[in-house]
């Protein structure tokens, strides 16, 4: 009697290939949704923020402002827009401006220890407010307003 039992149970196969249909259908829509993701993902073109420690000094006496790469990671010099706000007036410099701007580093990377340095009009009575830009990622990698303590 239970010999019989198990073999109708295994010839029974009512609903089985509903079963396996949406199973096989589950699959296959997991395996596309997946593929589309990889494809998708693989194409995006996200570029980190470098993460720097940035100190910056103002000599009047020679109207320049110095920028120190103090620690973090290096930072191509072509991907470098500083701008700076001279009582609300916009000068932007890259290390491009030749006349305006010297660049301290080697073989095209500013890393620690390095420096730009903007000649500038400056004044002891001047706001300033500069921004250093990494151009690749579109982010602020620093921000500072210049003050009196700053002035040397």
């Amino acid at each position: 009697m239970r010999i019989r039992k198990q073999n109708e149970f295994f010839r029974d196969c009512g609903a089985v290939s509903e079963i396996i249909g949406e199973m096989l259908l589950t699959a296959i829509v997991v395996i596309l949704i997946s593929s589309i993701a990889v494809f998708v993902y693989a194409n995006l073109e996200v570029t980190d923020v470098p993460h720097t420690e940035i100190h910056e000094r103002v000599m009047l006496a020679s109207n320049t402002i110095e920028i120190l790469h103090s620690g973090g990671e290096p930072i191509d010099v072509d991907a470098i827009k500083i701008t700076l706000y001279v009582n609300g007036e916009k000068r932007e410099f890259t290390y491009l401006d030749t006349e305006d701007v010297t660049v301290s580093s080697h073989n095209g990377v500013w890393k620690f220890g390095d420096s730009f340095t903007i000649n500038t009009a400056i004044d002891a009575n001047d706001t300033l407010d500069l921004y250093f830009v990494h151009t690749d990622s579109e982010q602020v990698i620093h921000k500072a307003r210049l003050s009196d303590s700053w002035i040397s």
